[in-house]
């Protein structure tokens, strides 16, 4: 049997051809060359398409898989009020809104059965993460106040086993009690999840509990996760760096300029190739007086634009980067004067919103979709 292993992440929709030569068996030592080919899968990703609340009062949010290459659709989940979701090999984990209380429910999108899970009471959930390779689902909670007192769980992170009898459990901290966050992640293809605490404080924690939580440092924001999961983006009043998920010291992310201009950097994404990122940022024009956006593509010698909003009109809301960084969506509202909210409690959209698709190496659209919230 022979092992390889590939130096880079493999490009979707891509024939590829192995050759090792110079094989020989251990009974006969005469070599040949052995051949093979294979076709990686096409990308696709995963968006939410909610109805037009003014347009169609009644009609229902759809949850669609779609390709990054051609109009392929696929209906997945539909339901009133989607608050967010998260796609599992086997289910949907959909998060509805009834009033201003959070519902989460497990939904088969083959056969259409769903299970409620049980939540610690009525209250609001956000910053909704999950892992195929580990069947786990995670959110932050905040109970509902009842008549004004404190609520009992504020922005708490709480995660569910879906392999296991599916309770709703807290994560502990150092201290045995619930830990309150003000941003987390789970890491690509792990159970390990970076959690920034209410005190600014970046610790790598096992979901599992198997090894207690390691701290990273303090820093002002916590960003996402490398592709490769072994760095995450976080910011200080010293800028934003590269933070090293194994304790090793931090990387610092210089602003690279925009036709001369070094712009004000905002969201990053980490290819986990050093410091090669996609980030969005605005540039100030001073004859205008006004910013544009742009996505860009930083190799760690010159940032380059994947898309930009430089009319004036529209904006650039988001993106999100394919797990091998072969395409970039990008989610604006293409008129933000005449753009109308959709009037969510929760994880509020536009209903003009849509999403681009964008080819990273060229920076070609390839396509396009009336939708937001994408994943991968």
């Amino acid at each position: 049997m022979i092992s390889i292993a590939f130096g880079d992440r493999l490009e979707s929709d891509t024939r590829y051809r192995v050759t090792v030569a110079g094989v020989t068996s251990p009974y006969l030592d005469v070599a040949s060359d052995l051949d093979a080919e294979f076709t990686t899968a096409p990308a696709e990703f995963v968006y939410l398409d909610r109805a037009d609340p003014v347009a169609d009062p009644d009609g229902q949010d759809v949850i669609v898989r779609a390709s990054a290459t051609d109009s392929e659709r696929r209906d997945l989940v539909r339901a009133t009020r989607i608050q967010d979701f998260v796609v599992f090999d086997e289910l949907v984990a959909v998060v509805t809104l009834e009033g201003d209380d959070s519902v989460v429910t497990l939904v088969d999108p083959d056969d259409g059965a769903t299970q409620r899970l049980q939540l610690p009471g009525p209250g609001r959930v956000d910053l909704v993460q999950g892992s195929s390779a580990s069947n786990r689902l995670g959110f932050t909670f905040t109970s509902a106040a009842v008549d004004g007192a404190e609520p009992e769980y504020l922005e708490t992170l709480f995660t569910v086993d879906l392999t296991g009898d599916q309770t709703v459990d807290p994560v502990l901290g150092f201290d045995g009690e619930p830990v309150e966050v003000l941003a987390w992640q789970i890491l690509p293809g792990t159970a390990d999840a970076v959690i920034q605490t209410v005190d600014q404080s970046v610790l790598r924690f096992d979901l599992t509990c198997a090894r207690p939580p390691q701290p990273l440092g303090q820093y002002a924001e916590l960003g996402r996760a490398a592709l490769d999961g072994r760095s995450v983006s976080v910011a200080s009043i010293a800028g934003l760096f590269a933070q090293p998920l194994d304790g090793a010291e931090a990387t610092p992310l210089p602003q690279r300029p925009i036709g001369g201009i070094v712009p004000f950097g905002g969201d990053v994404q980490l290819t986990g190739r050093g410091v090669e990122r996609v980030q969005q940022v605005a540039v100030f024009d001073e004859t205008t007086g006004r910013f544009s956006s742009h996505v860009v593509y930083d190799d760690g010698r010159a940032a380059r634009i994947l898309y930009e909003k430089t009319d004036q009109v529209g904006g650039i809301e988001t993106f999100t980067l394919s797990p091998n960084g072969q395409y970039a969506t990008v989610t604006t509202v293409p008129d933000i004067a005449a753009s109308v909210i959709d009037g969510y409690p929760a994880n509020p959209a536009s209903t003009s919103v849509i999403t681009v698709i964008i080819d990273v190496a060229t920076g070609d659209t390839i396509g396009s979709v009336d939708g937001f919230d994408v994943r991968w």
